[in-house]
């Protein structure tokens, strides 16, 4: 049966998609739940396999899921039967179980077409990826098989990492929204088998209050807008420390040039917690831009992050080693400078030798090994806010890139965030800050906001 249904571009684009994995995100009322129906009863008809819907909550499931495949099948003229003790809808093109993801072991014992999940960014994120691995295991029928989903972005979680963290942007449309006149963008995301489909509120607008844009515009602040209204990817928790980095404006591709001056910078660590070394190196804009930016300047070097080092559970000489035959297979012979945590001059409880003296002994022999340049920061925020100066300054430059590969170093900087009402960088997720507090100590060693000296240790 043909059906007239208006449909904004993002949900079409969604419903379409060929991809094996696909995932609709957006502000609120975009119609996310509403599209994922859509989604899961057009894999019905076209599969012709069982497939499984689920909700993060039994209430969400009876509140929301159940009466709208219901309202649908019905606008379709699909014919289907809704077997209550077993949550199942039963139609002439196959079944669809309804499940909460509440426990695992609802999950089990399918075996599945398709499978398609409403709102799991509400689970924790290691809940949520066991979830999705578990329904991945299900998927035994038919040719061709497909995972999807659709909800709210919770920040960083699940849709963050399995579809948006290592994307690149596959289409960009911008649009203004027929009642309120906003600007927004509709955007997708590829990486290998997942896409991701991002639709503001303003895309959707037209079913909605009247009054409605402008009541989020009242009530929210603009991180709060940025997620709720326009999908986007923020931290809302708490204040972000690297608030001036945009991976729109700063990842950029940049291999590493063995030619170029080099500046390894370290955050010095043992144990649980990752040692963590990025190389960044000296450029010169028109070697980057073609067409030189407007937000770089023509005459200034700029620095570019091209490689990043974390390594959990180890120490300065392994660390090292990894350092020495990535140059070494490179044929580096630029200048090679030392920085980082001022801590590394110091011998640790037992050693011979101090942090930088361990790397000085490795690196010497480089021909162009110009030795350490670290400085003892009095406050955080002095290695801070020089990392954000580089990224835009107040003439809005910027002298500070990240290659698109530093795949850690760009987490770090989308959620390091500081301890709330504390002076303190927030550190309870081990993973996260030490890759980050490398870079910032390159930026407080060698471009510090205040002009103090710093501790030199040239080789001769």
């Amino acid at each position: 049966m043909n059906v007239d249904i208006q449909l904004t571009t993002s949900q079409l684009n969604f419903i379409k998609s060929k991809s094996k994995f696909a995932f609709f995100t957006g502000g609120y009322k975009a119609g996310k739940t509403w599209v994922l129906v859509e989604k899961a009863i057009n894999m019905l008809i076209t599969t012709r396999q069982n497939g499984l819907v689920a909700e993060p909550s039994y209430r969400m499931t009876r509140d929301l899921l159940i009466p709208e495949f219901e309202k649908s099948f019905r606008l379709h003229g699909i014919n289907y039967t809704f077997k209550v003790s077993d949550n199942i809808f039963i139609t002439d093109f196959g079944n669809i179980i309804i499940r909460t993801l509440a426990k695992r072991d609802a999950l089990e014992g399918h075996n599945l077409g398709w499978f398609g999940l409403d709102e799991i960014d509400l689970l924790s994120k290691r809940h949520a990826i066991d979830c999705w691995n578990t329904l991945l295991s299900k998927l035994i029928l038919g040719e061709k098989r497909y995972g999807f989903g659709a909800g709210t972005n919770e920040g960083f979680e699940f849709i963050y990492e399995y579809f948006y963290n290592n994307a690149e942007i596959k289409e960009e449309k911008e649009k203004i929204s027929e009642k309120s006149k906003l600007t927004y963008s509709i955007k997708s995301y590829k990486h290998g088998d997942y896409e991701l489909f991002i639709s503001p509120t303003l895309e959707n607008e037209w079913n909605l209050p009247d009054d409605y844009i402008q009541t989020l515009n009242n009530n929210y602040d603009s991180k709060l807008i940025q997620r709720y209204m326009y999908g986007d990817f923020v931290n809302i928790r708490s204040g972000l420390i690297y608030y001036k980095f945009d991976r729109a404006k700063h990842l950029i591709d940049c291999e590493f040039n063995p030619k170029r001056k080099t500046i390894m910078a370290w955050d010095v660590n043992y144990s649980q917690a990752p040692m963590s070394t990025v190389l960044i190196q000296e450029v010169a804009p028109y070697d980057l831009f073609q067409n030189t930016r407007s937000d770089v300047s023509k005459t200034d070097m700029v620095y570019v992050v091209v490689k990043e080092f974390v390594s959990p559970y180890t120490n300065t000489q392994p660390q090292c080693m990894k350092i020495y035959e990535y140059l070494k297979e490179r044929e580096f012979v630029g200048d090679l400078w030392v920085t980082g945590d001022y801590s590394g001059n110091n011998r640790s409880v037992g050693a011979t030798q101090s942090h930088y003296s361990i790397v000085d002994g490795y690196f010497k022999d480089f021909k162009n090994y110009r030795g350490t340049r670290t400085w003892k920061t009095r406050h955080i925020e002095d290695r801070t806010n020089a990392t954000n100066m580089l990224f835009e300054n107040g003439k809005n430059i910027i002298h500070l890139f990240i290659d698109k590969d530093c795949k850690k170093l760009t987490e770090d900087l989308e959620q390091v965030v500081w301890k709330e009402n504390k002076n303190e960088i927030d550190d309870s997720n081990i993973s996260l800050t030490h890759v980050s507090d490398a870079m910032s100590y390159f930026s407080a060693n060698w471009k510090p906001i205040r002009g103090e000296n710093v501790v030199s240790s040239m080789s001769q």
